[in-house]
C-alpha cells in the first residue's frame, strides 16, 4: 500500500502534465502573424543562404538570435524539400525548447528539496510567452537561457561534485543571453557577485573558485562569438557613419520613449488595472493574510485558492487584460513568499532567484521598446512560479494534495490566457480555417487571411521567377514574401529598409547602400495588408522616382482583396 500512495500521485501529476502539454501542442497551430514571427525567421532565412553580416544597421543586432536558428532552417529546408510548414515546425521547435527549460528547473527544485508538486508549479515555463507569441526571437532566447542559468546555479552549495559543471553552464548560458540582448550583461555581473556572497559565508576558497569557473566559461563563449562574428561579417565603414544605419538610428532615438514617458505609461497601467475587480481581491487577500498567523498554512492555502478562482472569473467575465491577470499573480503569491517561507537558507533563495527576476524586469522595462510594465511582470512570474511550494513547508499528505490543486489551477489559469490573446490575430472562435500549404501549412486561422495567403502565394508563383542569386526588397515591409518566393533579401533589414514605418521618405541611404554595395534588388514588391501602407505611386517619397526609372510593373492587383493589395516590379533589361 505504502508503495501505491507514493507512486499514485506521481501518476496523477505526470499525466496531467502530458495533458497541458498536449493543449499546447494545439495552442502552437492557431494563429498566423505576417509581422514579427514571420520576420525573425526570415532573418535566420537570410543567413542560412550564405548571406553574411553587414554590420551597418542597428536593426542587423536585433537579428543576431537568428545566427543560432539559421541551421535548423537550413536543415529543415534540406529534409522537407522546401519551406512548406515551416512557421509550425519552429513553434514546436521552441516549445520543445521550453520543455528543456523546464527540466532543468525541476531538476534543481528536486536537488534542494524532493516535492512532487513542483513538477506542477513549473508548468507555466511551458506555457507563457512575452506577448503570447510562441517563437524563436531575441526575447524569447534570450530570456529562456537567463532563466536556465539562474535556475543551474539554484542547487550550488558548494564547489564540490557536479558544483563546477553548473558554474560552467551557467556562465555560458548567460553568455548567450548577453550576446543575444546586451543588456542582460548586467544581470551576468549580478549572478556572479550574489552567488559569491553566497558562497563566501561558506568559505571564501569556493567563492573563489565558483567566480573563475562562471568568469572563466562566460568569457570563451563570448571570445568564440566575437572571432566567429569578425571572420564571418562584413564592415562599411562610410554605411555606418552616413548609411542605413545613420538614418534608422536617428530615428529611433526621435521616436523611442524617454524613461519618464516609460514610467508615466506605467502608471496609467497600474491606475487601469486598479478598476479592475482583481486589484480588490489581492487586497483582501494580503489584508486577511496579515490576520492569520504564521502557522496557518491550510487556511493561507484556501486564501489562495478563492483568489485564484476569483481572478478566473474575472478574467473570464470581463474580458480583463491577461497582463492584469499575470500581474495580480505574481504581486500577491511573491507577498507569501516572502512573508511566510519557512525554509532553510531563504537568503539563497531571495538572492539567487527573486533579485535576479527583478533586475529581468527592471532591464527589460528600460531597454525594451515595448512600454507595458505588466508584460515585462510576466517575464517575472515566470521565473518565480517554481518557488510557490516553498510557501508551504509542511509535509503533511493533506496539504501536500492541496498544494498540487494550486499548482494546477496556475497552469489552467495559465493556457486560459494563452487561448484568449493571439498576437495580431483575431480571437480563437475565428481561427477555424487550416492553411493547407505554404510556409503557413498545418496553421489555424481566419477564413479572410486564409484567402489573403491563397492569393499571394498564388501571385508570386506566376509572376516571380526566382533564379540563383536573384534578390528582392519588400519595400513596405511585408516580409512573409521572402521565403513565400524563394527570393534572397537584397538589405540586411529586411524589416524596413527605407525607415518608412518610422517616417521617413527619403531613399538616399538605401540608394547610397546599393551603390557601395553593388546589390539591386531584380523585383520589388508592394503589399498593402493595412490599407494605408506606402504605395509606388506616392509622389512624397522619392524611391518612387528610381523604380519608374529603372523597373517595369509586371503585375498589380485590380482591386484591394479584403483589404490587401499587390504590385510587382521586375528590374528592366
Amino acid at each position: 500500500m505504502k508503495w501505491r500512495n507514493r507512486i499514485f500521485p506521481y501518476i496523477g501529476i505526470f499525466a496531467f502534465v502530458l495533458i497541458v502539454w498536449g493543449v499546447m501542442i494545439h495552442r502552437m497551430r492557431l494563429g498566423v502573424d505576417f509581422t514579427d514571427e514571420t520576420a525573425y525567421l526570415t532573418w535566420a532565412y537570410r543567413f542560412s543562404l550564405g548571406d553574411r553580416i553587414l554590420l551597418d544597421t542597428s536593426e542587423e543586432l536585433q537579428s543576431i538570435g537568428s545566427l543560432f536558428i539559421a541551421p535548423a532552417l537550413k536543415g529543415f529546408r534540406f529534409i522537407n524539400g522546401g519551406y512548406d510548414g515551416v512557421i509550425y515546425c519552429f513553434r514546436m521547435m521552441y516549445f520543445l525548447s521550453t520543455i528543456a527549460l523546464y527540466l532543468v528547473i525541476v531538476y534543481s527544485l528536486n536537488c534542494r528539496n524532493k516535492a512532487v508538486y513542483y513538477y506542477l508549479f513549473t508548468l507555466p515555463v511551458t506555457i507563457a510567452a512575452v506577448a503570447n507569441l510562441y517563437q524563436f526571437s531575441y526575447n524569447t532566447l534570450s530570456l529562456n537561457l537567463a532563466y536556465a542559468a539562474i535556475w543551474c546555479l539554484f542547487p550550488i552549495r558548494d564547489m564540490d561534485g557536479n558544483g563546477k559543471a553548473l558554474a560552467a553552464l551557467s556562465g555560458c548560458l548567460m553568455a548567450l543571453s548577453s550576446i543575444i540582448y546586451p543588456s542582460f550583461s548586467v544581470l551576468f555581473i549580478a549572478m556572479g557577485i550574489v552567488h559569491y556572497h553566497i558562497l563566501r559565508k561558506d568559505q571564501q576558497q569556493k567563492a573563489v573558485c565558483f567566480i573563475r569557473i562562471y568568469t572563466a566559461f562566460a568569457a570563451f563563449v563570448v571570445c568564440l562569438f566575437l572571432l566567429w562574428l569578425l571572420s564571418s561579417s562584413e564592415w562599411d565603414i562610410r554605411g555606418m557613419k552616413a548609411g542605413i544605419h545613420a538614418m534608422l538610428k536617428q530615428l529611433q532615438l526621435k521616436q523611442a520613449p524617454t524613461l519618464m514617458q516609460k514610467l508615466r505609461f506605467a502608471l496609467l497601467e497600474i491606475r487601469k488595472a486598479a478598476n479592475s475587480h482583481i486589484a480588490v481581491y489581492v487586497l483582501c487577500f494580503v489584508a486577511v493574510s496579515e490576520c492569520i498567523g504564521r502557522k496557518q498554512n491550510q487556511l493561507r492555502l484556501y486564501l489562495l485558492l478563492v483568489l485564484y478562482v476569483s481572478v478566473l472569473l474575472d478574467f473570464k467575465l470581463s474580458g480583463a487584460s491577461y497582463f492584469i491577470v499575470y500581474a495580480s499573480m505574481f504581486c500577491s503569491e511573491l507577498y507569501v513568499f516572502l512573508r511566510w517561507a519557512h525554509i532553510e537558507e531563504k537568503e539563497h533563495i531571495v538572492n539567487g532567484v527573486i533579485l535576479p527576476g527583478f533586475l529581468i524586469i527592471i532591464l527589460r522595462f528600460i531597454t525594451s521598446d515595448n512600454q507595458s510594465i505588466l508584460m515585462q511582470i510576466q517575464t517575472g512570474f515566470v521565473l518565480i512560479a517554481p518557488l510557490y511550494p516553498l510557501c508551504f513547508p509542511e509535509q503533511n499528505e493533506r496539504l501536500s494534495g492541496n498544494v498540487c490543486v494550486l499548482g494546477m489551477m496556475t497552469a489552467i489559469l495559465c493556457l486560459s490566457i494563452s487561448f484568449h490573446s493571439f498576437y495580431r490575430e483575431e480571437e480563437y472562435g475565428s481561427l477555424d480555417t487550416e492553411v493547407e500549404d505554404g510556409i503557413y501549412k498545418h496553421l489555424y486561422t481566419t477564413g479572410k487571411r486564409h484567402a489573403v495567403i491563397g492569393r499571394i502565394q498564388e501571385e508570386l508563383k506566376n509572376y516571380i521567377r526566382p533564379q540563383e542569386g536573384m534578390t528582392m526588397l519588400a519595400a513596405n515591409h511585408f516580409v512573409p514574401v521572402y521565403m513565400i518566393s524563394g527570393m534572397r533579401p537584397v538589405t540586411p533589414d529586411i524589416w524596413d529598409a527605407m525607415g518608412t514605418n518610422r517616417g521617413n521618405k527619403s531613399s538616399e541611404p538605401l540608394l547610397a547602400y546599393m551603390e557601395r554595395t553593388g546589390r539591386e534588388p531584380d523585383y520589388i514588391l508592394f503589399e498593402d495588408y493595412e490599407g494605408n501602407m506606402y504605395w509606388y505611386d506616392d509622389p512624397a517619397y522619392s524611391f518612387n522616382l528610381y523604380i519608374s526609372d529603372n523597373y517595369e510593373l509586371i503585375y498589380e492587383s485590380e482591386e484591394i482583396h479584403n483589404g490587401y493589395r499587390t504590385a510587382i516590379f521586375r528590374k528592366s533589361p
